[in-house]
């Protein structure tokens, strides 16, 4: 799922970095729930495409391990790929999610502001195979829109409680991005009708 930058119309912008966002040191990390700590070292995924689109990520992921560890477990326990590809959704059959440049590299957006939100998309995106685990119909194609609105909507829900524990995490600058960011969401959360990428088929898809 990725409304936000194509509706914006955002041109795509390319991004090399090594490094993952500096983080507060004074901010508390949160106990994750495991024995040790997941990060993109250890998380059973497997992710495939460009060494930039790797190099984010992988970042996306050790935001995660840092701010929400639980979602990091989710993640890890309902994807098995994350998979570079021309549109993003979710490839139920194979537990691949498949992210376009575009989500993985929000342009317009710093680097930090970036991270935050693939982050978010491949929390949502999880989501989605746990929905599908769970009995929820997921097949994008046979759902009227009433249907595909309450399906996103339980996704987007998870995705804005993840990005809220995350935003603390970001520099003060990227931090008033991430604030759009969400606020972007929980308008769509309280105006369904606004779902704009609801409408469209998985083949239409530009972002």
């Amino acid at each position: 799922m990725l409304a936000l930058l194509s509706f914006l119309a955002f041109p795509y912008q390319a991004v090399y970095a090594d490094t993952l966002p500096q983080m507060k040191a004074s901010i508390p990390t949160p106990q994750p729930t495991l024995e040790k700590r997941l990060n993109a070292d250890t998380v059973q995924i497997e992710i495939r495409g460009s060494g930039a689109f790797v190099v984010q990520t992988r970042a996306a992921l050790n935001l995660l391990s840092q701010c929400d560890p639980d979602a990091l477990l989710k993640v890890d326990t309902y994807l098995d790929r994350i998979q570079e590809y021309n549109r993003s959704g979710m490839e139920i059959e194979s537990n691949t999610f498949l992210a376009s440049n575009t989500t993985a590299f929000a342009p317009s957006y710093s680097r930090e502001a970036q991270v935050f939100w693939y982050a978010g998309t491949i929390v949502h995106d999880a989501h989605h195979n746990w929905q599908s685990a769970h009995g929820r119909n997921t097949d994008w194609g046979s759902l009227s829109l009433e249907e595909r609105d309450a399906l996103e909507s339980d996704a987007r829900a998870i995705q804005i409680e993840t990005l809220k524990r995350c935003k603390p995490y970001l520099k003060s600058a990227a931090q008033r991005e991430a604030e759009v960011m969400i606020n972007y969401l929980i308008n769509m959360q309280e105006n369904p009708q606004n779902c704009d990428y609801c409408k469209v088929e998985w083949g239409d898809r530009g972002w």
